[in-house]
């Protein structure tokens, strides 16, 4: 006869057997709910109502912004000068983004969707905005910007003035801090509630590939830039930081060090491309126009897009549009747009100008459109006379980056 005790166990190894056959026959459904979850989350989002005045015209302004909310921050910050009133519309399907958004009257309705979602390739008015594009140089082309671009001169007689310097570690520990005490110190201090913030399992998931450009003034290190190799002599510049967010480093040169100094250094290393990371798309963004000057050229983008819908061809809404030129991608190509209030000002030597210095390479086209004849609606949800579009084909000159 079998003790209690035995009794007791084979009841427990029972119990584990049936338990495991349960989940285990139950495991195809629990994947089953946790990508309907997902599905859920990626469509069924957020949404505000937000208006106030435009940043450049102080021309009133409204916008739906249905997405994220660090996106939604950063759309305000585009468009609003100062202070905006918001709304919180409670959640929405992105495909209903449009039809929901245009019954409150707004000017403009923005959406953030994943750009191969099938709402997406369904419905083709608008604007479509990637989240994010990657840029990329070569850097024997970086080495010879640093050597004949007076802004680059400009910006190392700064950097030599400060006293600056580099050295390179790939110590885990020094990373950890570089993450911890510059990296997100300086996200939070430059771009506020519209931080994107990496979370450290991704740093920390590099490290046997990485390694941290360190800017030190009197052997104290002030700011840092986390390169990761991607293999066939290519580099991305994963992230920077400044010590603490502080921006008197910043003034001092700490920044522009990091550039300049990366490519000194993966010039000796005989490295041949480096991917600069995430920019936004729009054409003024310091950010972007200061990776121009290292010869930058658009070579991929974020899988999330911005679809910006026009509602209303409102005075704000123009105004908008004219002083925020943008990178759009369609088809696989992208294209620098831009907005001017009159057909006949396409052929302006100003405009053209600044078509030369703002457009960036790695682009198809510029596409110009003209808002002399963009209006309405009169009432909400009747129809848009759209702005007529012309498309510039680049060549050598007006396009060419920035020496």
């Amino acid at each position: 006869m079998l003790s209690s005790k035995a009794h007791g166990a084979l009841r427990l190894a029972s119990i584990h057997n049936r338990a495991y056959e349960f989940f285990k026959r139950i495991g195809p459904l629990r994947r089953f709910v946790q990508g309907a979850r997902g599905v859920w989350h990626r469509y069924r989002v957020p949404a505000w109502y937000v208006e106030g005045v435009s940043r450049t015209d102080a021309e009133p302004l409204s916008m739906v912004f249905v997405g994220h909310l660090e996106s939604k921050n950063y759309f305000a910050h585009l468009m609003f000068a100062g202070e905006c009133a918001e709304r919180f519309l409670g959640t929405t399907w992105t495909w209903n983004a449009w039809r929901n958004g245009v019954r409150l009257g707004p000017d403009m309705i923005v959406t953030r969707e994943l750009s191969g979602s099938r709402p997406s390739r369904g419905r083709d008015r608008g604007y479509c905005i990637p989240s994010w594009i990657g840029t990329e140089t070569d850097v024997d082309r970086a080495g010879a910007l640093c050597r004949k671009s007076g802004s680059i001169k400009r910006d190392v007689r700064r950097l030599t003035r400060s006293g600056l310097t580099y050295v390179v570690t790939t110590d885990p520990e020094a990373i950890a801090s570089f993450y911890h005490t510059m990296c997100l110190p300086y996200a939070r201090r430059a771009h506020g509630n519209r931080a994107m913030l990496t979370p450290w399992e991704e740093f920390s998931s590099e490290l046997d590939c990485a390694e941290l450009i360190q800017v030190q003034r009197n052997g104290e290190t002030i700011a840092g830039n986390l390169l990761v190799d991607l293999g066939e002599r290519r580099v991305r510049a994963r992230a920077l930081g400044v010590k603490n967010g502080d921006l008197e480093y910043v003034q001092l040169g700490a920044v522009v060090a990091l550039y300049y100094f990366m490519v000194e250094h993966l010039l000796k290393k005989g490295c041949e491309k480096i991917h600069f990371g995430a920019s936004r798309p729009f054409l003024k963004d310091g950010v972007l126009r200061f990776k121009k000057k290292y010869g930058a050229r658009i070579v991929d983008r974020d899988r999330h897009v911005f679809r910006v819908n026009v509602a209303r061809y409102s005075d704000g809404a123009k105004s908008f549009l004219r002083n925020n030129p943008f990178v759009s991608e369609s088809n696989g190509c992208y294209y620098a747009n831009f907005f001017v209030d009159r057909t006949a000002d396409i052929d302006g030597k100003d405009f053209r100008s600044n078509v030369a210095s703002l457009s960036i390479a790695g682009i198809a086209a510029a596409r110009v459109y003209s808002l002399e004849n963009a209006r309405g609606p009169a009432d909400a949800g009747g129809p848009v006379a759209e702005p007529v579009c012309f498309e510039l084909q680049p060549d050598a000159e007006p396009f060419a980056p920035e020496t």
